[in-house]
């Protein structure tokens, strides 16, 4: 059966057969394991970690019989992420998916050539042989070892291993039965062979069943696995074969297009065409090609593809909604199939959906990108579904034709001229920032202290959140206003001063942004949680630290480099959900004089550099009990670690006379010791080595530099 299949053999389905070819599945008592690898078989993208995590896990007993004392030696990691990098960067064009698999069947049997070449240079067999005949594998490994050795004296050897006791007559007759093709041993029976008796040869006999397993798939015809015909695991390699099946006499059809159809999907292609300003008509031009591509290719899979197509034309008449729905059944059939093509529908649905509040179509394709390992970053979907397609139809929705940038602009005066609503003081507000907002928290972050308490004595709920977890009291702060502050603190409940909003941000982390030592100490007198994390796990201690940066240092880098969770969204130069290609765009363009005008401010946001404010917030941070080792995200970095690569003393020796591990490492091994130097601050290392005990300037000497 090959209806569902993918194109390419995803991760999750590699993970699948080798659980079950080399490790005992039990699927009538072992229900769970068994809806788990159907899930795999069907399910999104794992990731080469989480996948390596599964093996680690279900081939524990395989693990121990290869004798194995580290998962790395039987790592399946690097494999599995070379895999992931040939799934972002194939083209499979419209081939069937059953002739892709046979491609990959070609790389599959490149594979099993050089896995037999390893394990049967002690079996005297030919890898030859074997492949090409699965079923005969296990015959003709017995064989071979009963002609070495003599069935009795075999069945003898085995019989005296501890855990193999069986009988010697047991074993003689399981001998003759598997050196005869009449039965093959069973996993159980090759993993205590492994682990008991000769390992060399039990690996000969497990490589022979994942094969045997392998070509027990109804897309393998092992009659194709002949000398001359394998493919190496190589990109340039596969994609090469990819294109020449495609351009053979019986694929062209079915990949390639008659100049007719040719035409008219180059003129779909121009007529939706975001940056290309819509005429009068065209909407109706597109409907017309769009029922005569339609008719042509009726009876063809590849249909679905052109979604994409369809997808831009229907958001461009403002069916956000109908878009969505072909940009997904475009990804369905682009996905294991065209990387550039479904990275170009995931970036349109991931806009669109977030936009949409499609939460259940959001988690789908993030959960995608995630097993695929790509990053993504996308902080205002209005802003850049708008951004996306700037040029409407004339016949579009004009509600959906808006400036996109005018969530970012206010005019002011008529806020700050609003009259609260004291008979419904817990009144929602729209228009003032991209979503909508309790009118508390509204005059809050304008400093209008005067309405905000008028709308605590009318019942106004301070604890109230809006649609990004955000409270009044965090409106006061952004709103950098001590009056709103100190009239909306002691009414804040310690579940609110501790709640984060969806970005990730607390009270405590924005009072440390701000640089006010004042606000942070109000927060933990009221309950503040010195450990909370921010949105990329980095705990306040981690925050404050960060802060010591040299101020335009950071704000060049961070308007460079990358968005962060603090960039303005306008600021972006692409609308892209991913991280990489909005990367690739700071670093490849310049930014226009008016954006560098907001870097001063940029600066101070961003960090605010050594000072009396921020040397109090450490201070009352570590007097609070906060975790100078807590590593921080993936980097795991701890604040100690961080603050040798910024290099102040005064923030050096205080996290050490509070704790600091002065022998941790981050992830690559370099220590406090190692970070000074990399990062430049060579003339702090004799100063920071004076403040240590002695064997642990003699350890970090020793194992500075890795």
């Amino acid at each position: 059966m090959t209806e569902g299949i993918s194109p390419i053999p995803q991760p999750s389905e590699i993970v699948a057969f080798l659980i079950r070819a080399m490790s005992h599945v039990d699927d009538q008592h072992e229900e769970a394991l068994k809806k788990e690898l159907q899930r795999l078989r069907k399910g999104k993208p794992v990731s080469p970690e989480a996948a390596n995590e599964l093996l680690k896990e279900h081939l524990a007993d395989f693990h121990t019989a290869n004798g194995n004392d580290i998962w790395g030696a039987t790592d399946f990691l690097d494999a599995l992420k070379e895999h992931i990098s040939l799934c972002l960067g194939l083209d499979c064009s419209a081939l069937p998916a059953e002739v892709v698999r046979g491609v990959f069947d070609r790389v599959a049997y490149g594979c099993f050539q050089d896995l037999f070449r390893n394990v049967l240079s002690v079996t005297g067999v030919d890898p030859r042989e074997i492949l090409g005949k699965p079923n005969q594998a296990t015959r003709i490994l017995w064989q071979s070892r009963v002609k070495d050795h003599g069935l009795s004296s075999l069945a003898a050897e085995i019989q005296g291993k501890p855990g193999l006791s069986r009988g010697q007559e047991n074993w003689e007759s399981l001998i003759k039965r598997w050196s005869k093709g009449e039965h093959d041993p069973q996993i159980i029976t090759i993993l205590a062979l492994m682990k008991n008796w000769d390992r060399k040869f039990a690996r000969a006999l497990l490589a022979a069943r994942i094969y045997q397993k392998y070509c027990e798939f109804c897309l393998v015809d092992p009659g194709n696995h002949v000398e001359g015909n394998e493919l190496p695991f190589d990109f340039d390699a596969i994609q090469s074969a990819l294109l020449d099946v495609a351009q053979s006499p019986r694929y062209l059809k079915t990949c390639g297009l008659s100049a007719s159809d040719d035409r008219t999907i180059n003129e779909i292609a121009k007529l939706t065409d975001p940056r290309r300003p819509k005429l009068d008509g065209d909407f109706l031009r597109l409907e017309a090609l769009f029922e005569k591509l339609e008719y042509s290719l009726h009876d063809q899979q590849r249909l679905a593809g052109l979604c994409f197509y369809r997808g831009r034309y229907l958001a461009q008449m403002g069916r956000y909604d109908d878009a969505l729905d072909a940009f997904e059944t475009a990804a369905n059939w682009f996905q294991f199939r065209s990387a550039t093509q479904m990275k170009s529908c995931l970036h349109y649905i991931l806009n669109l959906a977030s936009k949409l509040g499609k939460r259940r179509v959001l988690a789908k394709w993030q959960g995608w990108c995630d097993g695929l390992g790509l990053d993504l970053d996308s902080p205002d979907a209005d802003l850049s579904v708008s951004r996306d397609f700037p040029e409407l139809f004339p016949e579009a929705q004009s509600a959906d034709n808006a400036d996109p940038l005018s969530n970012y602009l206010l005019i002011m005066p008529e806020w700050e001229e609003r009259k609260p609503d004291l008979r419904n003081p817990n009144r929602v507000i729209k228009g003032y920032g991209p979503t909508p907002t309790p009118q508390l928290s509204l005059f809050a972050n304008l400093g209008q202290v005067e309405k905000v308490r008028q709308l605590l004595r009318a019942g106004a709920d301070p604890d109230a959140l809006d649609r990004n977890n955000g409270s009044a009291l965090l409106n006061a702060l952004q709103g950098h206003d001590d009056a709103c502050v100190r009239a909306l603190l002691p009414v804040t409940s310690t579940d609110t001063i501790n709640a984060k909003t969806k970005g990730g941000k607390s009270l405590l982390l924005m009072a440390i942004s701000l640089g006010s030592s004042d606000y942070v100490q109000r927060l933990l007198e009221k309950g503040a949680d010195v450990e909370v994390t921010g949105p990329n796990q980095q705990t306040a201690l981690y925050e404050t630290v960060s802060h010591f940066v040299d101020p335009m240092t950071m704000a060049r880098a961070a308007l460079q480099h990358g968005s962060g969770p603090d960039m303005p969204a306008f600021l972006r130069k692409t609308s892209s959900p991913f991280h990489d290609e909005e990367a690739r765009a700071r670093s490849a363009t310049r930014y226009h004089p008016d954006e560098l005008a907001v870097l001063p401010e940029m600066a101070e946001h961003f960090s605010k550099g050594d000072c009396t404010d921020l040397r109090k917030i450490m201070q009352l941070l570590l007097d609070a009990g906060a975790n100078v080792n807590a590593p921080a995200g993936s980097s795991r970095l701890t604040p100690f670690l961080y603050a040798a690569e910024i290099g102040n003393s005064w923030l050096l020796q205080t996290l050490v006379d509070h704790g600091a591990d002065v022998r941790s490492q981050d992830e690559r091994g370099g220590t406090a010791f190692s970070r000074l130097h990399y990062f430049g601050h060579s003339h702090l290392v004799s100063e920071f080595l004076s403040w240590l005990p002695p064997e642990d300037r003699i350890w970090l000497r020793e194992n500075g530099f890795r």
